[in-house]
């Protein structure tokens, strides 16, 4: 060893003190590997771990100057640096396909909690609703998710019959333009609608 270099006294390895040891010895490596494994087997930790981190992040997003300058940052770098833009919008694609069922269970406890509803599906159902078959039941079209904006061909969750909360019976899978047009009507509303409106289409013709 010389005065550039330190053994750590966990794995064994020589390394650069530039890399950085603890208070310990130990190099960053095995700080890292060691706060992981009790992360993993010590449950009590864990919670602490999370809480704490909740914390952090809902002071963070609680300050509006340090939000202004975030933002203001990322609208920059996405205007010079499209390898940057074009690489964090694969991986925003790639996470909204991934957790599908998660964010559309995630926002329909949400509204269930607004409307005072019920809310009993869980994401790994809805997850698994659509590796099922990702097409919208009302439709049959095709369910796209990824894209930045919502679309006619959005997942969205819908409830068949709308004086009832998001229950397994009563949730389907639905594209965006469909629940749209759907919303809070019922069987019969949406039956006069379609006749009257053939009525006037005809009679226009």
């Amino acid at each position: 060893m010389t005065n550039t270099t330190k053994r750590c006294p966990r794995c064994g390895e020589t390394k650069d003190r530039k890399e950085g040891f603890g208070a310990n010895g130990w190099c960053r490596v095995c700080h890292r590997d060691r706060a992981r494994e009790r992360y993993r087997n010590d449950p009590a930790h864990r919670e602490r771990t999370k809480a704490d981190h909740k914390e952090r992040e809902r002071k963070k997003r609680a300050d509006p100057e340090r939000n202004a300058v975030t933002l203001a940052k990322l609208r920059e770098k996405r205007l010079t640096n499209p390898e940057w833009r074009d690489k964090t919008l694969a991986a925003v694609t790639a996470r909204r396909r991934r957790f599908v069922g998660r964010d559309l269970a995630i926002q329909a406890r949400k509204r269930a909690e607004r409307d005072g509803r019920d809310c009993t599906i869980t994401p790994e159902l809805v997850q698994a609703m659509w590796e099922r078959e990702a097409v919208c039941v009302y439709c049959g079209g095709g369910l796209v998710v990824g894209t930045k904006v919502h679309t006619h061909q959005s997942p969205t969750l819908d409830r068949k019959d709308q004086s009832k909360g998001y229950t397994p019976e009563n949730t389907a899978l639905a594209c965006f333009r469909c629940n749209t047009l759907k919303r809070d009507a019922t069987l019969e509303e949406l039956e006069s609608l379609v006749a009257n409106l053939r009525r006037v289409v005809c009679a226009d013709a």
